[in-house]
């Protein structure tokens, strides 16, 4: 199975009227089908929004590379997949589907690029 980096982005808010923006993988029918990935991970990221619970563009900019190294340490071995990332009301969700968590999703951040010191 090839996993496509293929996304749709809509617009949708939350109980409370705050605006979230709603970024899901699309072509994820055959994972989905294969009963491999049954357990979710949630990641929450809070944060100090703007008037309308939107990050600021220095957070943006931090959480942009967050999320590739998260992103990239998961999916390397198709272990655990991105399927959804929600941004809005001073939080940003990041929703992964994995085989197993302790055994996979565990180890993976702590091997990723998120661990690492930057320069």
């Amino acid at each position: 199975m090839k996993l496509s980096n293929n996304w749709f982005t809509t617009v949708s808010e939350t109980e409370n009227g705050a605006m979230v923006i709603v970024c899901g993988r699309d072509d994820l029918e055959l994972y989905a089908r294969s009963g491999k990935f049954k357990e979710r991970v949630e990641i929450y990221w809070k944060y100090n929004g703007d008037s309308r619970g939107m990050p600021c563009e220095s957070d943006a900019r931090v959480m942009e590379p967050v999320q590739d190294a998260l992103q990239k340490a998961m999916e390397k071995d198709k272990l655990a997949i991105l399927t959804g990332v929600y941004t809005g009301d001073n939080e940003r969700t990041w929703i992964f589907y994995t085989r197993n968590v302790p055994a996979v999703f565990f180890r993976k951040t702590s091997d990723s690029d998120l661990y690492r010191k930057r320069s």
